[in-house]
């Protein structure tokens, strides 16, 4: 951008700010001086009319006081009058519009009368809609006003800008793009201009600046012509052959640094297949050095690529790259994966190959990544199927539960009937724990996790692991001793382990040995890049070890994905080690899996250390105390109807005061008609637009002291939030109560969020 458009864009966009802030400045003291009007005419109220409508009050005098009212009525701006007296009706003259736009003032004329006290008051509403109408009417006239009188002098600002500065600029570009070594040396001249803007140019900066252009142009014009002269003496002399083969050994060897510094293996060969190139890669990968491998056939000097040769004469026969992606090849017992690429070396001319360059990727840190998240994308994909399953079916079980209970209580004394209840019961909490179990699957609802010892977990399940394995395979069982704590749901550590030692058992039909070992294990650099999911460098270690069949790499790589299995038809779900790989996840670890076919597969669980204890569930309540109750009054929301009615039934016969919703909508519609609730209910997956954290922070901000208490069986996670209001919904989502529950669970919940909110 020019400088002459650049002082225009900066003088327009400083005139049009200062227009707007005088316009600004001026509506506001307009808008200053209505209000004092207003002032001056509830003041004249007060001076000239309260004392005539007392009088008329003691005196009974309808006509004063209908007359007094008239009066103020038809002041300017008074929009509303209520006359309250103790003997009467209240009087109100017109009607009140929008709060906002209202000023009240109200006359206590309770102690005024010359020797009596006459109780009564005034209220007089004065609105300010005028106020606002005349200043939206003035803001247009005002602001062209303004906008012409700085657009102005605006304008004589670019003016004078141009006179003095840009014209002459644009003349000194002009003539300096002209100017060129072949064309006569005219000196610049600028136009001096007339009247005002006449100036001598060889005494102003212009005039110097011009002076000194004329200077450097003739001082230029002899240089050129003399570096032209030597150009041409120099041109005959640069045919040496020294300084020619100095170029080339240099470009040699910056060619050879730059294939060197690359972390590709980089091999050239000729059309025979011999070695005319070997970077350090290449010799890093080999163990062989460049004076070796020079001359030398490819096969002979990189013994893996003995198999791609194929490759190499197809490139340079087809003058055609050729690849090979991902391949799989072992190093120190160790599976990694490589990229090979083939290019066929042209010719200067770019018509006959002259031989090939072969590079090498290691590819194996990408390929773990894709395997990761590729596992990680079925798992979500599962989990999403999964979670809204077990979030329907909580709801449904908790109906059915509820119902039951309250079944229950209402029959006292039928005990045959309520055997049947107790067994309903136990099956629907089969179910809940069912549902419990897909909805940790699905990563959406974590169970409550606590600190806890690895090893006493294993040593307590150590018997039935024995017992469910075949008398031909042993179990052996290795405690590290000083085993660090981990914060994770201590069931499902048992579920996992036994998941992996049902697979070894299947894995060894011949028989053979299950080894289940811990460790403690801090990770280093090396495994936490092989490790992308690794979340912290102080881990403890389960290791399951057997000693069967084991697993090809494509197996191994499939293994921990949901449905997959090798099993036969019918014996296996392809569910058990995907439910492993979703708990280990959950609980910020990683798995590794060590497997070769014929020597057996090693499962690596990788958990992180403790250092802080979790927290604990509603249903750890102690079950044996005594059911709290309370009298005060609760708002239960749920947009599942018989929910609803359980929930509340629950809460009446505890005796607590209920009231109901069914959506987040008609909850804030109570909670204004009823200030006096005092606990918030609320499921948290709702139907109409607002969950039930969305109503708690409503709730919050409005009504301070209500506490609140929120439940769901299934819980998505919410967008990332920060501050205090980040801090609220955490600890509301750590204190919801889990569905299904029971009265005694509802009781506990409901009575430690009152407790806590006092």
């Amino acid at each position: 951008m020019s400088i002459a458009r650049k002082v225009t864009l900066y003088v327009m966009l400083f005139s049009g700010l200062f227009t707007v802030l005088s316009t600004g400045l001026q509506l506001y003291m307009d808008y200053r001086n209505d209000l004092k009007d207003i002032e001056t005419t509830l003041n004249l109220i007060d001076r000239s009319h309260i004392d005539s409508l007392v009088n008329g009050i003691w005196n009974l005098d309808k006509a004063v006081i209908s007359t007094e009212l008239t009066e103020i009525m038809n002041l300017p701006d008074i929009v509303y009058l209520e006359l309250n007296e103790f003997r009467a009706t209240p009087i109100k003259k017109g009607a009140l519009g929008a709060p906002e736009q209202m000023i009240m003032r109200e006359y206590d004329f309770s102690n005024r009368g010359a020797e009596r006290e006459v109780a009564g008051s005034l209220k007089v509403a004065m609105t300010t809609a005028h106020i606002l109408q005349r200043l939206r009417d003035k803001v247009f006239v005002i602001l062209i006003a303004q906008s012409v009188k700085t657009l102005g002098v605006a304008l004589f600002i670019i003016f004078l800008f141009h006179m003095l500065v840009t014209r002459h600029i644009e003349k000194i570009r002009a003539f300096i793009s002209e100017t060129s070594t072949k064309s006569p040396a005219v000196p610049l001249k600028l136009d001096k201009g007339r009247g005002p803007f006449k100036r001598r140019s060889e005494v102003d900066e212009f005039g110097i600046l011009v002076s000194e252009i004329n200077t450097m142009r003739q001082n230029l014009s002899v240089e050129i012509e003399a570096n032209r002269v030597f150009n041409e003496k120099l041109q005959r002399e640069i045919v040496v052959r020294h300084e020619a083969e100095n170029a080339l050994i240099h470009l040699r060897n910056y060619l050879s640094k730059i294939i060197n510094s690359m972390p590709s293996v980089i091999v050239g060969v000729d059309l025979d297949g011999k070695v005319t190139q070997w970077n350090k890669g290449a010799e890093e990968a080999t163990g062989v050095s460049e004076n070796d491998a020079l001359g030398q056939l490819l096969d002979q000097s990189f013994s893996r690529l003995s198999q791609d040769m194929r490759l190499v004469f197809e490139a340079i026969k087809s003058g055609q790259r050729r690849i090979v992606a991902g391949r799989l090849y072992m190093k120190d017992e160790e599976v990694l994966y490589e990229d090979i690429t083939v290019y066929p070396l042209m010719d200067d001319e770019g018509k006959d190959v002259e031989g090939a360059v072969v590079r090498l990727d290691d590819v194996t840190e990408k390929h773990t990544t894709e395997v990761a998240l590729r596992r990680a994308q079925k798992m979500e994909a599962i989990g999403e199927l999964t979670g809204g399953v077990a979030h329907d079916f909580n709801n449904i079980l908790g109906v059915v539960m509820g119902n039951l209970e309250l079944l229950k209580i209402g029959l006292p004394g039928h005990d045959e009937a309520l055997v049947h209840i107790d067994n309903a019961l136990k099956g629907a909490s089969r179910g809940a724990d069912l549902t419990g179990r897909l909805l940790g699957f699905s990563r959406h609802q974590n169970k409550e996790t606590k600190r806890t010892n690895v090893n006493k977990v294993i040593e307590g399940i150590s018997d039935m692991i024995a017992r469910s394995l075949t008398a031909s395979v042993s179990f052996e069982a290795h405690y590290w001793d000083g085993l660090w704590p981990v914060d994770i749901a201590a069931g499902d550590l048992e579920d996992t382990i036994l998941n992996l030692s049902l697979n070894a058992k299947d894995a060894m039909p011949d028989g053979g040995t299950l080894i289940v070992k811990t460790t403690n294990k801090v990770l280093d650099d090396s495994e936490i890049r092989h490790n992308p999911n690794a979340t912290s460098r102080s881990f403890i270690v389960i290791s399951v070890s057997d000693s069967g069949t084991g697993m090809t790499a494509e197996v191994r790589d499939k293994a921990l994905e949901p449905f997959f299995t090798t099993k036969e038809e019918g014996k296996g779900t392809g569910l058990g080690l995907s439910m492993v790989y979703g708990f280990v996840q959950r609980s910020g670890g990683h798995i590794q899996v060590d497997s070769e076919l014929g020597k057996g597969t090693t499962f690596h669980i990788f958990l992180p250390r403790l250092e802080d204890s979790a927290q604990t569930d509603f249903r750890t309540e102690n079950v044996l105390a005594e059911i709290p109750r309370g009298t005060e009054t609760i708002l239960v929301v749920d947009d599942e109807e018989s929910l609803l009615d359980v929930a509340a039934a629950y809460l009446s016969n505890l005796g607590y005061s209920v009231l109901k919703a069914s959506d987040a909508s008609k909850a804030l519609e109570v909670m204004d008609e009823h200030s006096s609730i005092d606990l918030l209910f609320s499921d948290i997956i709702m139907a109409g637009g607002m969950d039930g954290y969305q109503l708690a922070e409503i709730v919050r901000s409005k009504y301070p002291k209500c506490a609140i208490l929120l439940t769901s069986g299934y819980i998505k996670k919410r967008e990332a939030l920060t501050g205090s209001r980040a801090e609220f919904v955490v600890r509301l989502g750590e204190n919801r109560l889990p569905k299904p529950y029971n009265q005694s669970t509802l009781a506990f919940a409901i009575r430690r969020a009152l407790d806590e909110a006092d």
